[in-house]
């Protein structure tokens, strides 16, 4: 079986150099066109921080987590069922 992909998967080096000075931010210090990207896990801080970068045009998250939230959906199987 052959796994098709459109785009191969982001590193966490890619991730670092995408966004260099990331401002985590909390829900009420969000701006319209801030990216709505959850960063955390609430539990350890009690609130959700979020990306904070600038949107990208009318989306809720920035270019990088344009591309991470909006991947095509591929199938792996492409076998009949039953």
């Amino acid at each position: 079986m052959e796994t098709a992909s459109a785009r191969p998967p982001l590193n966490k080096e890619e991730h670092a150099t995408a966004e260099p000075a990331l401002k985590f931010l909390t829900l009420l210090e969000l701006k319209p066109n801030s990216c709505r990207w959850p960063v955390n896990s609430p539990a350890p801080r009690k609130f959700y921080l979020f990306c904070g970068s600038r949107a990208d045009g009318p989306k809720p998250y920035c270019k990088l987590h344009c591309e991470i939230a909006y991947r095509p959906n591929v199938r792996r199987d492409r076998s009949p069922r039953g």
